[in-house]
């Protein structure tokens, strides 16, 4: 059984104070914790630490999401997988339609970390040979197939059918 330090009644109120003002898990938070335990004058010490954090933007509710974080979130996944799969890319799209309507911070980082935590559905060799696919299909049919800057294949409607043709024959 381990003994357990003995906390004042201040420090709990001041700890309680700062959990109620900055509610859920930012970087720093058990530092933050600490130096309200050590402090002289915890009370203090904890509404000093909910400005800074308030002003700095820790705070879910203060800091805002753009679109821009879910491009750099897309920019990520292209750069780490190769290319993206088609179940990430609905993701980020029903994302940024959500940052549109607006997002609270935590909301988005829990979204996020469930994108991004996704296995990669394609090895990058795979990911790879497909590029490499495209790009002679480009060279074979000119403008009829083409890479998009998401690794996705693009062809148009209407030459379907030749595309079909051409690799039954090749």
């Amino acid at each position: 059984m381990a003994l357990k330090p003995k906390v004042s009644k201040a420090v709990r109120a001041a700890q309680a104070l700062l959990t109620r003002e900055v509610p859920g898990r930012f970087p720093g938070r058990a530092d933050a914790l600490r130096s309200i335990a050590r402090a002289a004058q915890p009370m203090t010490r904890a509404k000093q630490l909910v400005q800074f954090l308030l002003t700095r933007g820790q705070n879910a509710a203060v800091s805002e999401v753009d679109l821009s974080d879910t491009q750099e979130l897309r920019v990520h996944l292209v750069n780490r997988d190769g290319g993206l799969d088609p179940l990430q890319a609905g993701m980020l799209h029903r994302l940024e339609l959500k940052v549109l309507k607006g997002m609270t911070r935590a909301a988005y980082l829990a979204q996020a970390n469930r994108i991004s935590g996704m296995p990669p559905a394609f090895s990058k060799a795979q990911v790879r040979g497909e590029v490499e696919t495209a790009v002679s299909a480009e060279e074979r049919l000119g403008d009829v197939a083409w890479l998009d800057a998401y690794g996705f294949i693009h062809r148009r409607p209407s030459e379907h059918r030749r595309l079909v043709r051409i690799r039954q024959e090749g």
